[in-house]
């Protein structure tokens, strides 16, 4: 039986007859659930207090708790307390003695190891010195021999930007080196030796030839050497689960098939036998590291671009579809490394394949940077770069050198090395096929996978531009951009840095489209750059409006010509609407409304987090655009109000949706956390500070959502989900010190000791649930279990 909520008592409440008021909270002569109760008030300011510091109830209790003790609390403090607290502190004492022991143990381990690792490294580096002094004439020969025979055979011409001098340069095929010289140089089989080898043979000023075939080949040489010692068993390199493979089937889309005919849906439709017996190829295919071969043929389908000659073969873009079979493993892949967190490996600003960095997030992070250089009084230089024929120009050997260097190894390096090789293609046009061909570069365009690899190829350009410049990319689209006060200081350092990108371009077989790249000044300033920056001996152009992922950027941030853009391409869909929504045999108004909102609204509303900050006569333009092409979807006349227009459609008006799907971003952003890229960039704007004109996105945002009576102080966070398959073990015993002799706040504090010291590693799940005497219902990572215990 409760306590009666009016004076305290045990009885039952409706019966309640006392004149006296008791609250259960403070025993003060009041009812409990009045709201002016201390004890109330109390709660509410912890309520609060944990909200705004982010913490846990068991932390914010504890602190809060802590912060209110005063010099009077103390020291009306009782013996026993006194005594708790010092056995308390013993036991802290005595855990970190533990703690202490292992660490010199673990420290006298790790010495050990070193010592005998660096004799026995000494030993083999002797041996491999003295067996290089005895051979290094037939070193020499064979090498030249490699060199001479390599660029023979195989001459993949490799087309640089037209410079002075017309040089040409040949990339040495890999794969047709003569074997019996390399089981001559077996003993140096290692990329390490091979540099130390190069250091040597340059101390007696060899043949440049030979220098420059050896740091070729040595790549090569490091690839294949690990791919044959890749025995590691990361997580990425276990097996698949039934769990993971129905995620990922769940997520692949119907898409077109490629050579056998098999689809998506096909596939989802299968019984689960078929489907486990799917799953066990699947981790059978992956735990040897091979692919067949029937996935590595393309099938090629030309499709005319808009507006070109149809004679030409320029005017057509290859659409490759590759085994649906094939896609899935390589979602179940891609998958399994993002779970894995190795996208955290890449620079924050790249940007394009990888979770949470999308093309929102590039316009957020640009416009963020411009707004702050801005309101600073400086300069903002951005050029625009971009990769000619991306995918098609990505050296092999090069991109599993990088896979390597990211951490990837085992069977997935493996079988990323057979995805990569060997690759077939040909051409289906009008109900025929072409002879298969052999693709020697490249990646796979139409996987899964390529979007994934490119931007592991991209990953180290960032190291190559100077400190005081910044990239951000997007696939194969650069942005290099530079802010400072001084504008002779800012082009320096954009020169530095693409003199650096160029060089690192050539390093790595790419070639820069300069006919494509532009250079603008965003600035307060009507001063103008008098130079031009150069790329390849060419000078880049300076505008004033550029285009960013589809978003054009005008240099005073108005959005100008980007909202002239978007009325003169919606003009085009509106005619080709029109003609498809006549009253008398048109289409009907529910798929009329779902050609609007995939072809019209989609492209109007594309980046509304950013030039939502714009005039409202602007965003005006585009609004009347959209009503329009309701009037012809719904088939109602001009003098139709707008009210009724958009409750016969459905619909919300364009700005009234431009404004939500901003404050959805702002918010989802914020409530991820750390787990957001923006979130650095958006929290600290939050605060209501004296800034000048432009005002920053997240400013304008927070004022909006303010005065809705919403708080992002109050944010409920977003929690990661649980990715990998762990062991649920049950834990029913009671802990040592769970004994009502201590107080709540020294449970806690030894629990969580307890629990760093035990649990460290562990996902701990908490549940007080229901309990019968067969069974019990806990909370899992997935679903409700039932337990049985004895």
């Amino acid at each position: 039986m409760n306590p009666c909520e009016i004076c305290g008592e045990q009885h039952n409440i409706q019966s309640c007859t006392s004149p006296t008021m008791t609250c259960i909270l403070c025993k003060g002569p009041h009812k409990t659930t009045d709201l002016k109760c201390p004890k109330r008030e109390e709660e509410r300011k912890f309520l609060k207090f944990k909200c705004l510091n982010r913490l846990s109830f068991i932390d914010a209790r504890r602190k809060f708790q802590i912060d209110k003790k005063s010099y009077s609390s103390v020291a009306s403090t009782s013996h026993n307390d006194l005594a708790q607290d010092k056995t308390h502190y013993v036991t802290k004492e005595e855990l970190t003695q533990i703690l202490n022991q292992q660490m010199l143990e673990q420290k006298s381990m790790f010495m050990e190891m070193i010592n005998s690792q660096a004799l026995l490294f000494q030993q083999t580096m002797d041996k491999y010195n003295e067996h290089i002094m005895k051979n290094i004439s037939c070193i020499t020969l064979t090498l030249k021999n490699i060199t001479e025979e390599t660029l023979k055979q195989n001459g993949n011409e490799v087309k640089r930007p037209p410079k002075s001098k017309k040089t040409k340069y040949e990339v040495p095929n890999l794969d047709s080196i003569n074997k019996e010289a390399v089981e001559e140089l077996s003993s140096i089989n290692n990329s390490n030796l091979v540099l130390l080898l190069l250091q040597f043979l340059q101390c007696f000023q060899l043949n440049i030839l030979l220098a420059l075939a050896l740091q070729r080949l040595s790549p090569l040489w490091s690839i294949k050497c690990r791919l044959n010692s890749c025995n590691e068993d990361n997580y990425y390199n276990n097996s698949f689960s039934v769990d993971e493979f129905d995620y990922v089937l769940q997520k692949t889309p119907n898409t077109s098939p490629g050579r056998d005919g098999i689809t998506a849906n096909f596939i989802k439709n299968l019984p689960t036998s078929f489907k486990s017996t799917l799953l066990s190829i699947y981790n059978e295919i992956w735990s040897i590291g091979e692919i067949p071969s029937e996935w590595q043929i393309a099938k090629i389908l030309p499709i005319l671009k808009p507006g070109r000659d149809s004679k030409n073969i320029q005017s057509y873009r290859p659409i490759s579809l590759t085994s649906v079979v094939c896609k899935i493993f390589e979602r179940l892949i891609l998958n399994r490394f993002i779970n894995t967190g190795i996208h955290r490996k890449f620079h924050p600003h790249h940007a394009g394949f990888l979770p949470q960095k999308d093309c929102n997030y590039i316009h957020s992070l640009v416009h963020h940077k411009i707004i702050q250089a801005k309101n600073d009084k400086k300069y903002f230089i951005l050029i625009k770069l971009d990769i000619a024929s991306a995918y098609d120009s990505v050296w092999k050997d090069g991109l599993m050198y990088k896979i390597l260097q990211l951490g990837i190894k085992g069977n997935a390096a493996k079988w990323l090395h057979n995805f990569i090789q060997h690759r077939k293609f040909y051409v289906f046009w009008r109900n025929s096929a072409s002879t298969m061909r052999s693709s020697y570069r490249s990646i796979p365009q139409g996987s899964v996978l390529s979007g994934f690899l490119f931007t592991t190829y991209m990953m180290d350009i960032f190291e190559a531009i100077h400190h005081k410049t910044e990239c951000f990319i997007y696939a194969d689209d650069i942005l290099l951009c530079c802010s400072d006060s001084n504008l002779s200081s800012a082009l320096k350092y954009m020169q530095f840095s693409l003199n650096k990108i160029s060089q690192w371009c050539d390093t790595w077989k790419l070639n820069i489209q300069t006919e494509k790249c532009e250079a603008i000044n965003f600035s307060n300033f009507k001063q103008m750059p008098s130079s031009h920056l150069k790329l390849y001996d060419q000078n880049i152009p300076w505008t004033s409006n550029i285009k960013i992922l589809g978003l054009i950027f005008s240099a005073n941030l108005s959005f100008k010509q980007h909202f002239l853009h978007l009325k003169k391409a919606t003009i085009k869909r509106l005619n080709a609407l029109k003609a498809i929504a006549a009253n008398s045999w048109g289409a009907r108004t529910t798929h009329l409304l779902q050609i609007v909102n995939a072809t019209i609204r989609s492209k109007l509303e594309y980046g509304c987090h950013v030039f939502i900050t714009s005039s409202k006569s602007k965003i005006l333009t585009i609004e009347i655009l959209y009503r329009t092409a309701l009037r012809f979807a719904t088939g109602l006349p001009k003098w139709t109000p707008i009210p009724i227009l958009l409750k016969e459609a459905g619909q919300i008006s364009l700005s009234l949706r431009i404004r939500m799907l901003a404050e959805r971003f702002f918010l989802k952003n914020l409530s991820l956390g750390e787990i957001s890229p923006l979130f650095h960039y958006l929290r600290p704007l939050t605060r209501r500070l004296r800034l000048r004109k432009p005002v920053p996105l997240s400013i304008r945002l927070s004022e909006q959502i303010n005065k809705l009576g919403m708080d992002i102080n109050f944010l409920i966070p977003s929690h990661p989900p649980l990715h990998k398959q762990e062991k649920i073990r049950f834990y029913l015993d009671t802990l040592p010190f769970q004994t009502k002799i201590y107080s709540n706040s020294i449970v806690q504090t030894l629990f969580n000791e307890y629990k760093n010291l035990y649990w460290k590693y562990k996902i701990i799940i908490a549940t007080d649930a229901s309990k019968s005497n067969e069974n019990c219902s806990i909370a899992s990572k997935r679903s409700v279990l039932n337990c049985h215990y004895p």
